[in-house]
């Protein structure tokens, strides 16, 4: 019991806080960058939370062994076992998962500007209320940071297309493509 009331308390800390910035942004339908990259870190955090909560639940609560005094029938016995293997597995899954959680948090808390563009912006050219929203509530220097990488990204694919070889430059030039 009192080791689980700590993680009850830090876990209660969190959900407030993932439902400050889920009130913040509910305002507004689009994220800007640093209200993006906090929500993806909260939403990693809270995974990771419920995971090790369940684990540390599961690990605590293992069913202790049968006393060895009473008989138990082969067909028992073998129950137990097929018992103990399924909360072993499941154990070593929650592990797992619990671990790839870790991986999503440092993840998401060395999210980048390109990766806002290449991974959200995308999701709100279905809605130009919410770009309008968006760029309303951005700076011009975020603006103007935004409009530079994909412009960098734009110009990095143009010299791809155009190098020697490419077949994008072949069809250009009224060339058959090489075959690869």
């Amino acid at each position: 019991m009192t080791r689980t009331l700590p993680t009850l308390i830090f876990m209660s800390v969190f959900f407030l806080f993932a439902l400050a910035a889920r009130a913040e942004t509910s305002s507004s339908s689009a994220l800007n960058f640093k209200t993006w990259k906090e929500q993806q870190i909260l939403t990693a955090q809270n995974r990771l939370l419920r995971l090790n909560a369940e684990l540390g639940g599961k690990t605590t609560s293992s069913s202790p062994s049968p006393n060895g005094s009473e008989k138990v029938s082969s067909k028992e016995k073998a129950l137990r076992r097929f018992h103990h293997t399924q909360e072993k597995s499941g154990l070593e899954r929650l592990e797992n998962q619990v671990k790839l959680a870790k991986d999503a948090v440092q993840n998401a808390s060395e999210l980048t500007l390109d990766d806002y563009i290449t991974i959200y912006l995308p999701t709100l050219s279905q809605t130009p209320a919410s770009i309008e929203a968006l760029v309303d509530s951005m700076s011009r220097e975020e603006i103007s940071k935004i409009l530079t990488e994909i412009l960098k990204k734009q110009s990095d694919q143009g010299d791809r297309a155009d190098a020697p070889g490419s077949r994008l430059t072949e069809l250009w030039a009224g060339q058959a493509p090489a075959n690869p």
